[in-house]
């Protein structure tokens, strides 16, 4: 494929009118250019041959400089070498809001359309990445001399399109699952129907991508990209060989709590039980193709969905949930690693981080101790507080009315509250009704409130359980 045609196509021409001729540009590059390059369009196919053996990075970034060639060709009518910080800030006010005849629709791109835009221009995160890739790109000719400067060093908003890790950190904090988010999450997957071979194998399926992507803090494009044979047993102990984000190679050990999932997801789909070496097929497919992406992520978000369904639509956990995608199991992972304390290098290691401060981003454990710390500062409070919202009395008995004799349907009730609601309470007595079920528990209280009582009963309904509750 010519330069031409990795950045032009029908589509493009037909619809603009070329300002630019690549086949005669005159170059005013330094004497002692480092690339042997005629013309922007060839530099750029070098800058992206860096990237052809990281097959994802490659294509975002043709896709990115595609949009700067394109806007080079039919709007600004510039050569690379002509850009000047003015001519960068009208690019990137045009990837903010392009015009209609660039924009395509989703089931436009579905059906193989070329135009540079989705329904609408970039924003956020997708904007800010693309200036980064554009920025990439113009060091590269800096340091190649194939340009003299990069425009985009000398603009005043730089600084807020480069990777902030501080705010990243806070971005991350904002996205990891609590404890009950995360049961739940895990419960609701232990709850999905199994009435049909369809509705077992989809349960299997979701099973494995969920602690494939938990266990060894995947990106789900290894998930979908690996074989069998990315699973070694060496010495007794399982790794998983994983080829990761921009070609970094890696080997992960394996949870033995993953290594059962493993063996349970083979022994559904017809394969021996341990994964071998020579088995070159893709960890999930159909026949002899790898499911896509999409699929995957489709099944972790209809998870995600179905969590979500369990809280209150206007709470947090709700909206957080609704939001989850298959990248945060790979942050709950690293922190979840932390709090277990496994030491940050080997936390780096697993996830195949190339900088220490990249994991730092996702460690948190440090702030559980902070906050037991500062519990040691107080100040005499006289001001009266809202008491009302606090429940009175030194004891909560709970009862259970409709258990029907069942001891799992009630002791996983009395689990669930214990686990996230009646935290640090402890049980003083515990009643029990025929076959020894355990029918009613009484909690020593420290301090509850009324939405903690409202959780209860809550839970005990999602269960279609009767209580009681008195003090």
């Amino acid at each position: 494929m010519s330069e031409s045609e990795l950045f032009f196509n029908a589509e493009s021409k037909m619809a603009n009118r070329t300002l630019l001729d690549y086949d005669n540009q005159k170059l005013t590059v330094l004497p002692s250019c480092l690339i042997n390059s005629k013309n922007d369009l060839e530099a750029v196919t070098q800058w992206l041959n860096q990237y052809v053996s990281s097959v994802n990075t490659y294509k975002y970034y043709k896709k990115e400089a595609r949009r700067l060639v394109l806007w080079c060709t039919y709007i600004s009518g510039k050569y690379f070498t002509d850009l000047t910080v003015q001519d960068l800030e009208k690019f990137f006010d045009f990837l903010r809001s392009p015009d209609d005849s660039w924009i395509a629709s989703k089931s436009e791109i579905r059906m193989g359309s070329k135009k540079l835009f989705c329904n609408s221009g970039l924003s956020g995160a997708s904007f800010n990445a693309a200036v980064r890739a554009i920025n990439s790109m113009f060091n590269y000719f800096v340091n190649a001399k194939y340009l003299d400067g990069n425009p985009i060093r000398l603009m005043r908003a730089y600084k807020s399109f480069s990777v902030d890790h501080g705010a990243r950190k806070y971005q991350v904090r904002s996205r990891m699952l609590n404890e009950v988010e995360w049961n739940t999450l895990l419960r609701t997957m232990n709850e999905y129907p199994e009435n049909t071979e369809t509705e077992v194998a989809r349960k299997n399926r979701t099973w494995f991508i969920i602690a494939m992507l938990y266990f060894l803090g995947l990106r789900i494009n290894e998930l979908a990209t690996h074989s069998w044979s990315s699973f070694r047993k060496e010495d007794g102990k399982w790794w998983f060989y994983v080829k990761g984000k921009g070609g970094k190679e890696g080997h992960i050990p394996v949870n033995t709590n993953l290594m059962n999932v493993v063996e349970l997801y083979r022994a559904s789909i017809g394969k021996k039980i341990e994964p071998s070496i020579c088995d070159t097929e893709y960890l999930l497919c159909n026949g002899r193709k790898p499911i896509s992406i999409r699929l995957m992520y489709k099944l972790v978000k209809d998870l995600a969905g179905c969590a979500a369904m369990k809280f209150d639509s206007d709470s947090d956990s709700h909206k957080k949930l609704k939001l989850l995608s298959p990248h945060w199991l790979r942050h709950l992972s690293a922190s979840h690693q932390d709090k277990l304390g496994i030491p940050a290098t080997m936390i780096r290691d697993n996830h195949r981080h190339s900088s220490f401060q990249t994991t730092q981003i996702y460690l948190h454990s440090e702030d559980d101790s902070r906050y037991e710390e500062m519990q040691k500062m107080s100040i005499p409070i006289s001001f009266p507080l809202a008491k009302e919202k606090l429940v009175s009395g030194r004891k909560l008995r709970v009862n259970v009315i409709n258990a029907w004799n069942n001891e799992k349907l009630s002791e996983n009730f009395f689990k669930s509250i214990e686990e996230n609601i009646l935290i640090d309470h402890e049980v003083i007595a515990i009643k029990r009704g025929l076959y020894d079920v355990v029918n009613g528990k009484t909690y020593g209280l420290k301090k509850i409130f009324k939405s903690s009582i409202e959780g209860i009963n809550k839970e005990a309904e999602y269960r279609m359980l009767r209580i009681s509750i008195d003090f």
